[in-house]
């Protein structure tokens, strides 16, 4: 598998929510998103493996900016996603990942 910008893009959020599960005191519990993320690296390219490692690295350093923003972004899209659903409610939820 080889991964486009898009979709590095959009990994990067998976990456820091698989992190961010497995931190100690941390109120985010995904166990999905780490499943996922394991499956992605057993499945990737030597190229997007190192690629996901650095991410996975960056966003495991504490008090490192992309973590932080990361983390943010995992957050609000949490948010968004809880509004719609309350709003919409025959909504259907598809999980892509």
């Amino acid at each position: 598998m080889t991964l486009s910008n898009i979709e590095r893009t959009a990994l990067s959020t998976l990456i820091c929510r698989a992190v961010e599960s497995e931190s100690k005191n941390s109120n985010l519990h995904d166990p999905m998103a780490v499943r996922i993320l394991e499956t992605l690296l057993s499945s990737s390219s030597q190229e997007d493996k190192k690629w996901i490692l650095k991410w996975k690295k960056r966003y495991e350093s504490f008090w490192s900016d992309d973590r932080r923003q990361g983390i943010e972004r995992v957050y609000k899209f949490d948010q968004i996603s809880r509004e719609y659903i309350s709003q919409n409610n025959n909504c259907h939820v598809v999980n892509f990942c």
